[in-house]
């Protein structure tokens, strides 16, 4: 682990309030599981709260703990991930969620995956949404939409490969351009370009790879519909971010995907094409009328970040007590 100071992190680096410690040394890469603790038991903190997954051994009884769960796709989806990765995750994330005081899930699926693959009783689990980036907020929509929006890294689960047969499968007349944001490589990239290729669907769709956020916001604001059939997904960010700027969003009706269910989402079958370019094709025959701004406020208040601050502060002091 290292801290780098940008954008994002300022505010960490500047408060007087918050002193950040990374490992030194040889090893660094084992330091969150058995480094950390020293350092941690020496500061003798109220709570100890691991962000992602994670406890470090050896914490002194005295100090609470406290684990953030994002999701548990290395035991939903196995074969996503080598041997020995899913072995480490397996071991390392299932003793933290056994051995923590409380558990956080960002979301009521990942938090019913706890029960069903670790067996975490209910009242061991509170669900904090999490938030996007303020720079996604805004109370003015653009009318102005002419394409279709993927948004994610291009992996298998994440289903770039159903929306480019749902494109295809639109009436020509019909179809629009899809534009893709994220990376990706290796196998399933290459089969997502011979796809394009195959289908003759080059000129519709380009890749834009990683993009700042000023063009992320431009392009959500310019998109008939954000398409995102993951077949599972911790939380799922592209949706918050999408509905915050009242672009509508065509999106899989499992895991945590519905929990963000608001007037301009359309649940699909994630593996069912045909359903999805039905989806696809209603949005773009669609006059676009965007939503009250209340609307979509109201809609979003679960996944506020000053609400989410509230929440995770008062767990804290009920832990505490």
């Amino acid at each position: 682990p290292k801290a780098e100071r940008n954008i994002e992190t300022a505010f960490f680096f500047d408060h007087p309030n918050i002193f950040i410690h990374t490992p030194s040394g040889f090893f660094k890469s084992l330091w969150r599981t058995f480094g950390m603790s020293k350092e941690v038991n020496d500061l003798q903190p109220d709570i100890f709260h691991g962000l992602s997954h994670e406890l470090p051994r050896g914490l002194d009884e005295s100090i609470t703990r406290l684990v953030s769960f994002h999701d548990l796709i290395w035991e939903i989806y196995p074969k996503q991930f080598p041997f020995i990765d899913r072995w480490l995750y397996h071991i390392k994330y299932k003793n933290a969620a056994k051995h923590a005081d409380h558990i956080v899930s960002v979301s009521k699926s990942t938090a019913d995956d706890l029960k069903t693959f670790y067996h975490i009783p209910e009242e061991k689990i509170s669900v904090i949404y999490q938030a996007c980036g303020s720079y996604f907020k805004t109370d003015h929509f653009s009318t102005d939409r002419h394409h279709f929006l993927y948004v994610g890294s291009i992996i298998a689960r994440k289903g770039l490969d159903r929306v480019i047969l749902a494109l295809g499968a639109m009436p020509e007349e019909q179809r629009k351009p899809l534009v893709i944001v994220g990376s990706g490589r290796g196998a399933y990239f290459d089969f997502c370009k011979k796809l394009i290729n195959q289908s003759g669907l080059s000129p519709w769709i380009k890749f834009a790879g990683k993009v700042p956020n000023s063009e992320l916001t431009k392009l959500y604001d310019e998109a008939i519909a954000l398409v995102f059939p993951s077949i599972y997904e911790g939380f799922g960010i592209p949706v918050i971010e999408a509905i915050h700027r009242a672009c509508p969003v065509i999106t899989s009706n499992v895991s945590s995907l519905p929990e963000a269910g608001v007037a301009i989402t359309t649940l699909v079958d994630p593996m069912d094409v045909n359903q999805i370019s039905k989806a696809m094709t209603n949005a773009a025959q669609k006059q676009f009328s965007p939503p009250q701004a209340s609307t979509i406020h109201q809609a979003l208040a679960p996944f506020d970040g000053p609400f989410a601050a509230h929440q995770m502060m008062h767990l804290y002091q009920k832990l505490l007590k």
